[in-house]
């Protein structure tokens, strides 16, 4: 069984604190802001220079040409807080409402900034607010995939894995996808509020941007690990089936030992660096070696997951098929033979 205790991650202090919510408490916008602004959700500019009193940044949100302390401290602060924010909500320790406030208060916070420097807050907010999101999207993304490392890493001490191993759980793939529908709606919607009229906030980084293979979802995420581990999630656009989890132990090092069952009818010896994958869904488990030789001019470079599931003749639930078709593993030294003749769908 991929067992995990149920467990609570300790808030990441900073300089902008979030307190955990309590029972029956009311969340208080006062102490969210990242930059600890008495601004709440709207811009009011009092006597704005009629020109610009710095030139237009190249990146509104990612700016640290500032030249004063309390100028590169309000950026400092904001880039320390999100990822904070992120990994807080996802543990529980903070309501949605909260976390949102906090985007509110970090929108409202960098806007004014630019404001009394002479910015039209009606003209910049829209791209303040892409900037913000394209930050966020990258920190929600990392934050889902850090609830599947913390679980995997007690999966991995339960089994005495010491080696690289990956751990897959449908449930914060979900999870992140809420979390990113969320927060892009609520962003895409603040800009009325400053008078800016609707805009239209893309979900997903462009197609090419580098960011979207790495960090435009959670199976992004999860491949870019996974590939150099040794293994692929051949298009990591499909969706799981809810409920299904799989950990993988690469045996890289060649120090796990599995029983004889675990493969017995893989022809020839068991080679001392072949990996395992063990999988959950609903009620079905699956346990297996996976022949991944380390010599390529006399064995193939990778296996196929659904190869060696259908070869155990152990069956396998129907509905997960094209899932569990989604995926080849091979050993770490000819990840480079695998990638030259496999091109990664995403």
């Amino acid at each position: 069984m991929l067992s995990v205790n149920n467990r609570r991650q300790t808030p990441i202090s900073s300089a902008a604190d979030i307190p955990t919510k309590v029972s029956g408490q009311e969340d208080t916008p006062e102490t969210v802001s990242p930059a600890e602004s008495p601004r709440t959700d709207s811009v009011t500019i009092s006597e704005r220079p009629e020109k610009p009193l710095m030139e237009r940044p190249i990146n509104f949100v990612n700016n640290f040409t500032v030249e004063t302390y309390a100028e590169t401290d309000l950026f400092v602060r904001l880039h320390n807080r999100l990822p904070v924010l992120f990994d807080e909500y996802a543990s529980g320790d903070i309501s949605k409402e909260t976390m949102l406030r906090t985007l509110d208060r970090a929108v409202s916070d960098v806007v004014g900034y630019y404001a009394n420097k002479g910015f039209d807050p009606e003209e910049i907010t829209p791209e303040i607010v892409r900037e913000l999101y394209a930050n966020c999207k990258l920190e929600m993304v990392r934050a889902g995939y850090s609830k599947s490392l913390d679980e995997g890493a007690q999966i991995a001490r339960e089994k005495g894995i010491n080696g690289f191993w990956m751990y897959y759980n449908a449930d914060h793939y979900y999870f992140t996808e809420d979390l990113i529908d969320t927060v892009h709606d609520h962003l895409e919607s603040l800009s009325e509020k400053y008078g800016c009229g609707p805009m239209k906030l893309e979900r997903d980084f462009p197609e090419g941007d580098i960011r979207r293979r790495y960090y435009g979802s959670y199976n992004a995420y999860f491949n870019a690990r996974l590939r150099s581990t040794g293994g692929s999630m051949i298009d990591q656009t499909i969706a799981p089936p809810k409920g299904f989890k799989m950990f993988f132990d690469s045996n890289s090092k060649g120090t796990s030992r599995y029983p004889s069952s675990m493969g017995a009818e893989i022809p020839g010896e068991p080679s001392l660096f072949d990996s395992a994958v063990y999988i959950q869904y609903q009620g079905w488990e699956f346990a297996h070696r996976l022949p991944t030789r380390m010599d390529p001019t006399r064995y193939p470079v990778s296996v196929h997951l659904m190869d060696v599931i259908q070869s155990s003749k152990k069956g396998y639930p129907k509905e997960i098929e094209a899932f569990l078709n989604n995926f080849d593993f091979f050993a770490t030294n000819v990840g480079k033979m695998y990638w030259e003749s496999h091109e990664l769908i995403y």
